[in-house]
């Protein structure tokens, strides 16, 4: 089992590098692309890395030595899953485009249903661990 865990995970990689390199070809031959286009999507992602990171690192730095109950858990699991999509749905705005892409229009407004959505369902899931 260990050896087919290990040859997913290095599959993986080499799928990641491979299509990494081919964007970053693609990317440096776009008329809008270039060194400035790679920075702004470097800091784009590399700030959604860290909003996806941060509430998985406050959980477990505030894990109590019990551990916490199966209700905790799940709303602990909501609130987390609405934090990264909301921080997803925040990087497709946010990120720069080389032109050749639309995003759909529900995705570019900015505060419109679904991060009414998302921001309810991270209200809901603090309401429910602290009651």
């Amino acid at each position: 089992m260990e050896t087919v865990n290990g040859a997913m995970l290095l599959g993986s990689m080499v799928l990641t590098i491979i299509a990494t390199f081919f964007t970053f070809r693609y990317v440096m031959r776009h008329p809008k692309g270039g060194a400035g286009f790679l920075l702004r999507s470097g800091i784009a992602i590399l700030l959604y890395a860290i909003t996806s990171v941060l509430p998985v690192v406050i959980v477990i730095l505030t894990l109590p030595p019990g551990g916490r109950s199966e209700i905790e858990a799940l709303w602990i699991t909501l609130g987390i899953l609405a934090w990264i999509m909301l921080s997803a749905l925040w990087l497709a705005r946010m990120a720069p485009h080389l032109g050749d892409v639309t995003i759909p229009g529900w995705i570019a407004r900015r505060w419109s249903l679904p991060d009414a959505i998302l921001i309810g369902a991270l209200l809901l899931a603090v309401v429910g661990l602290i009651f």
